[in-house]
Order: C-alpha cells, then sequence, then structure tokens
C-alpha cells in the first residue's frame, strides 16, 4: 500500500514538473509539439536503419520534412506574445532546432555525399544539403523577426527567471551571435548580409565538393615501383598491359612518397596529389575570400579573419600572428637540425637542389630513410604489430577503462555501404548513450581524409533521460590484402584515437543545450580534447598493449618500444613548422585583400616558412585544403590548442593514464560542459591554474 502512495506521489510531480517545463511550448505551438523529431526516434540499432535515407526518393522527402518541421519550430516561438515569453517557450524551442529535423536532415545529408558509393544519392545529398543551407539562412540566420522574439525575452522575463549556467551562458550567447548576424543593420544591408551568406553556402559546398569529385589514378609498372613491397602492390589492380592502377588518395601517396627507391614515380604521385581539385576549386576559393572579405565589411569588420576569429580564444588575427611567429621562431633551430640529419647521408635516388633545398617528393623517402638507418625503424615492419581489428578492440578498452564506460562493436548492414561497423556505447549501469558508426577503408568517391560527424547531438529529452547520441568516424586506413588482414601505420593508430576522441567528446559533452552539446566548442579548442588522447599513444605500457603481431601473437618488443620512443621528436620541428605554414596560409587569406591571388600568398608563405623545402609551381595546395572551407582563418587552432592538450596529458599521466578518477575529473571539468563555458574556464577548472605552452614546447625536445 506504501508503495502504491509513493508511486502515484512520484507520478503528480512528475506531471506537474513536465506540464510546467512544457506546457507554454505547446500551448502556443501545438502542431509544432505533437511531432517527434527524428534525432528522438533513435532507440536501438535497427531505427539506425530506419531514419538514415538509402535513396534519392528517401532524402528527398526528409528534406521536405525538415523544412516543414523547422517551421513549425519558428512559427511557435513567433507565436508567443512578448510578454508571455520565458525561457522553456522561447529560447529552448529556439534550442530544439538543433534537435530539429532540419539539423538531422544537414547532417545526413553532408555525410552521405561524403561517403556514398551511389552517384545518384550523392547527387541528391548535395541537392538536398543546399535547399536546408538556404531555408537556415532565410528563416533562421537571417530571421530578423525571429531574433527580435529572442531579444524580446532577454529583456524582458528573463529577469524573473532563475536559470541555470548552461542555460545563462546560452541566452548570453545567442544574443551575443545575433549582433555578430549583423541583426542592428538596416534592412538593405541585411539583405546584402543575406546574399552573402547564400553564396557562401553554395561557395563553401562546392569547394568541399570538388576535393572528393576528383578521383583519379595513376599508372606505373612494376619496375617504377621499386621499393614497393609485394604485400602493399598486391592491394593495387592491374590494366591490360601489367600496369598497377594506383588511386591518389593519403593511404597510397604515403607508400609510395616514403618507400619508392625510383623518383621519376615519387614526383608523378606527388604532382597528382598536390593538384586535386585543381582548376576547379582556384576559382571557387577566389570568390569565397571575396564574398567573405564583403561580409565581413558589410558587419563593420576589417577582414573575415577579424570577423571569424572575434569570437574565438585568441580573439584577433594579430594574437594569432603573434602566437604563430613566436613558435615559429623557437623551432627554427631545431628545424635547421633536422634537415642536416636527414640530408647528411641521401640515398643514391635523392640529389639537393643547387640552393641546398630538397624537392617536396622527396622529403617524404628521406625522412623514412634516415629513420631506417639511425634507428633501424620500418614504419611498414612496425605495422605488423597493428592489425586493425585487434588494435581498434584494445583502443576501445582504453576508452572504456579510463572514461568508464561498457563500448561494444556490433555488426550493422543496410546503410550506405557493407563493411560498416557500429560501436555502441553504455554506462556502467547499462544504459545506451550513443551509437558510432565507423566507415575506414577507402573506396571510390569516397572523402578521402578522417574526420567524425555528428548526427544527433548528445543532450536529454523532456522528460530528463538521455537521447541516444549518433555520429559517425570515417577514415582511409589500408585494407587487406591477399593472406594479411588490415595493418595499420602508426599514423593511423593515432587518427583513429583522435577522431574517436571527438566522438567521445561529442558523447561525453552532454548539455541540457543541444545547439552547444559536445564538439560545439570554440573552434580553437574544439581539437585539444582529441590531440590530448594521441599523447597515450607515445605510452611504453600502452603500445604494450595495443600491438599484437597479426603473425606470431606478440606484442612489440621492449626494443623496439625504446626505437619508437626515441623517434618522437625526430622530426617534431618540422611537423610544427608546416602546420605554422598552413595556419599562416589560412589566416592571410583572409586577411589579406582578395584581390590578392591566392597562389601568391601561398608560394610566399612556403618560401618563409620552409626555407629547406622548394617552392614547386606545381603545388596547388590551396585547392585541397578543405579546412579553408569550414575552419576559415582558424586552422591555428590545431597549434594553439595542442600546447593545451599536452600540459594536461601531464596532468592525467601524473594520476595515471587508465585511472578513471583521472577520467572522472577531465569529464566533470572539461568534456561534460561541451560549448556552454568559455573553454579558458574549463582549462583552468581541470588544471587548477591558467594552462601555459611550456609542456608542449618542452614536449617538442626544445
Amino acid at each position: 500500500m506504501k508503495f502504491i502512495t509513493w508511486f502515484f506521489v512520484i507520478l503528480v510531480l512528475v506531471t506537474v514538473i513536465v506540464y510546467f517545463y512544457y506546457g507554454n511550448r505547446i500551448k502556443y505551438g501545438a502542431l509544432y509539439a505533437q511531432d517527434i523529431p527524428m534525432s528522438l526516434t533513435l532507440n536501438s540499432v535497427d531505427d539506425i536503419k530506419k531514419i538514415i535515407p538509402q535513396s534519392p526518393a528517401q532524402i528527398d522527402t526528409l528534406v521536405k520534412q525538415a523544412i516543414v518541421h523547422a517551421q513549425k519550430i519558428i512559427d511557435a516561438i513567433l507565436a508567443v506574445p512578448a510578454d508571455k515569453r520565458t525561457y522553456a517557450n522561447t529560447m529552448k524551442v529556439y534550442d530544439d532546432l538543433a534537435l530539429s529535423d532540419l539539423s538531422f536532415g544537414a547532417s545526413i545529408c553532408q555525410i552521405l555525399e561524403m561517403v556514398s558509393p551511389d552517384q545518384s544519392v550523392r547527387e541528391a545529398a548535395h541537392r538536398g544539403y543546399v535547399e536546408l543551407e538556404k531555408f537556415s539562412i532565410d528563416k533562421i540566420y537571417n530571421n530578423k523577426e525571429l531574433y527580435d522574439a529572442l531579444v524580446a525575452y532577454n529583456n524582458g522575463n528573463r529577469i524573473h527567471e532563475k536559470l541555470g549556467d548552461q542555460e545563462t551562458y546560452f541566452v548570453d550567447y545567442t544574443i551575443e551571435q545575433g549582433k555578430r548576424k549583423g541583426f542592428d543593420k538596416s534592412p538593405e544591408v541585411r539583405k546584402q548580409i543575406d546574399e552573402c551568406l547564400k553564396q557562401l553556402s553554395i561557395l563553401s559546398n562546392e569547394f568541399e565538393s570538388n576535393i572528393a569529385k576528383d578521383v583519379k589514378d595513376v599508372k606505373f609498372t612494376q619496375d617504377e615501383l621499386a621499393g614497393i613491397d609485394e604485400n602493399t602492390r598486391a592491394g593495387w589492380s592491374q590494366d591490360t598491359d601489367g600496369k598497377y592502377i594506383i588511386p591518389v588518395n593519403p593511404v597510397n601517396y604515403q607508400a609510395i612518397l616514403e618507400h619508392s627507391t625510383v623518383e621519376a614515380t615519387r614526383k608523378k604521385m606527388w604532382q597528382e596529389y598536390a593538384t586535386r581539385a585543381y582548376p576547379a576549386n582556384d576559382d571557387v576559393l577566389k570568390n569565397m575570400r571575396s564574398v567573405r572579405q564583403e561580409l565581413a565589411q558589410l558587419l563593420d569588420y576589417q577582414n573575415f579573419a577579424a570577423y571569424d576569429l572575434d569570437d574565438q580564444m585568441m580573439k584577433t588575427p594579430a594574437d594569432a600572428y603573434q602566437f604563430l611567429h613566436d613558435i615559429l621562431q623557437r623551432v627554427s633551430p631545431k628545424v635547421d637540425q633536422e634537415f642536416a640529419n636527414i640530408t647528411k647521408n641521401l640515398p643514391d635516388d635523392i640529389k639537393l637542389n643547387v640552393d641546398g633545398r630538397i624537392d617536396p617528393w622527396n622529403e617524404a623517402r628521406a625522412v623514412a630513410y634516415y629513420k631506417k638507418n639511425n634507428f633501424q625503424i620500418d614504419e611498414r615492419e612496425i605495422a605488423e604489430y597493428f592489425p586493425a581489428d585487434h588494435t581498434l578492440n584494445i583502443l576501445l578498452k582504453i576508452y572504456e577503462k579510463f572514461f568508464s564506460l561498457v563500448l561494444t562493436q556490433k555488426q550493422i548492414n543496410g546503410l550506405w555501404y557493407d563493411d560498416l561497423r557500429l560501436i555502441e556505447v553504455k554506462t556502467q549501469e547499462g544504459a545506451v548513450l550513443a551509437y558510432v558508426i565507423l566507415d575506414l577503408y577507402p573506396r571510390a568517391h569516397k572523402y578521402t581524409h578522417a574526420c567524425h560527424a555528428g548526427i544527433i547531438p548528445a543532450t536529454f529529452k523532456v522528460d530528463g533521460l538521455p537521447n541516444t547520441k549518433l555520429s559517425v568516424v570515417i577514415a582511409n586506413f589500408p585494407p587487406a590484402t591477399a593472406g594479411r588482414p588490415p595493418l595499420l601505420n602508426r599514423s593511423d593508430v593515432t587518427t583513429f584515437f583522435h577522431e574517436f576522441g571527438h566522438a567521445i567528446h561529442s558523447i561525453l559533452g552532454r548539455t541540457r543545450i543541444a545547439s552547444l552539446s559536445g564538439t560545439a566548442t570554440k573552434t580553437d579548442f574544439v581539437e585539444m580534447p582529441s590531440q590530448m588522447l594521441e599523447e597515450w599513444l607515445f605510452d611504453p605500457h600502452i603500445l604494450k598493449m595495443v600491438s599484437l603481431h597479426y603473425k606470431t601473437g606478440e606484442s612489440l618488443p621492449d626494443e623496439l618500444i625504446n626505437k619508437i620512443l626515441a623517434t618522437k621528436n625526430m622530426y617534431s620541428g618540422t611537423w610544427v613548422q608546416r602546420q605554422g605554414f598552413l595556419s599562416l596560409v589560412s589566416l592571410d587569406l583572409f586577411d589579406k585583400s582578395s584581390s590578392i591571388p591566392t597562389s601568391d600568398i601561398y608560394y610566399s608563405l612556403y618560401k618563409q616558412t620552409r626555407p629547406h623545402m622548394l617552392v614547386s609551381q606545381d603545388d596547388k595546395g590551396w585547392s585541397s585544403f578543405g579546412h579553408l572551407s569550414g575552419y576559415g582563418a582558424k586552422y591555428y587552432g590545431y597549434l594553439f590548442s595542442k600546447g593545451f592538450a599536452r600540459e594536461m596529458f601531464e596532468y592525467i599521466e601524473n594520476i595515471g593514464l587508465l585511472d578513471p578518477r583521472a577520467g572522472a575529473h577531465y569529464k566533470d571539468t572539461v568534456l561534460s560542459w561541451g560549448g556552454t563555458q568559455d573553454p579558458n574556464t574549463l582549462l583552468y577548472n581541470f588544471l587548477g591554474r591558467k594552462p601555459t605552452i611550456d609542456a608542449f614546447i618542452k614536449n617538442l625536445g626544445l
């Protein structure tokens, strides 16, 4: 009897809470409230197959449904009288757009265009994404009436409500972003801003699409592939003349440039790789720079770089330039020494230029040759200790232990490709938190790099329970060959740990604000968690755990681990220098006048920052620099966040790399806040002090 009484008391309390939390939302938006977005219907593996479209017709239906659903949310907000506005019926409903079919559909369309082997699906996904972006710009991003509704709440009834930390940050952030969108401008200027945004949406999508569509092969005879081992060649098909047909992708590019002993072969592969998406993206980028500059000036910024960095940790281009120039100056002596080391005893197939510089297609070969002769390390032999299945299983176990999770691999069929994996992420109590789809191996028309892409953000449903998050990790690891399973290079192992680190961030960054959950942080902070996790792979104990020779079943021997650790800083200065070069390209393209040719900026910076490398006019790297679309002027964020990552790693290392207490502290102070707090606050809360880059500089061997 007592149990029944308490049951009804609890039921009444839940009903009251739901009414007050949700009642005003359905009062002023009944049609919207009755709709359940696709993102809240995910409860099982079978549901994934139900919600991801597989045909152009299904994509078209999703796009139409998404627009209708988003419009209902917008109408629900606008229907609330100004004096009746509350956080629940205005700000919370606005945040629901991140859970809407609009957000879900845009994410799905982007991913399908990147991974589907079906051209009709890719084309439908491209059209769908463009249509959803146009709707978003017209009806959300540049909707003055909608922004005024949010301002009405902020300036009115907000004062009568006690908001939590996340809700307070969200309201302040949303109002500030509205100012950055130019809602204080005249209707004529806003019309120009609207046009710029639409053009940029098309240009950005076209830029990325051109990279993905540039699918090409190179052909070589067996003699031209001298130095390439038989197992690698076995993965390539041959034409009727016996020539090997080699797709131009990162896996094959690395294999050829590091190990081919024929310079002409290396040069041919390098030229094909360095000219991806050229000349198509040359004009696209030129127009993108021009329109971004116009947009920034309409918003009263000197240039797009100033606009792009204004709400970041770095704040100004001047600060970013200072950071980059300082760090490049600090690594310069080390770079000089590294170049002297690798060129002291070159193989016969490499000659320096008359001015003492090395050709770009010879650098990787020189480094691999130096590493093998001086450290007795051949990365191809080390890869034999990293069969993909075992390595990925153990990496997942590391995540399990450190973050107190349960990660289970499951089969999944019926999506865009058969060779996919699925990771189910649960709490130790058995509650499903997320599903992560793994698409790990290269194929024609697939995105050629590695990334993590969110589909459904991690947040909470109306009843207060967690929703089920969904995302995808895309990679292009070496596939299996005859007699050998897929074997991962150490760089591949690092790539997976990095990208799955983004997935973990997006899962554990579960916030009450869907639009600011997970990796929806400031761009110059978002790479920090993943770059911090990369450091695990230089720990001897972790290397022992992860490795298992595919033939002998033995882990990496101590002697080989010591050699690996000895090479950690062998070329670290040059790595920083290259990242600095790309960061300056990213800044300069949007800081300097768009009338300056992209090639002039690129080649000038190459000469300044990479003095030991020949500047080749065949290098059109800006055309395939995909981050220019999404990261804009903020590519410096990789180096910037790397500095903090090392300091955080050392804090955790002192506790224990597999100690759940360290994982809990990291989750509670950093990850769980998503983008609902200033990253400076998160770093301070984690370390107990302000961060520096001293640990990063020391770790470079300086």
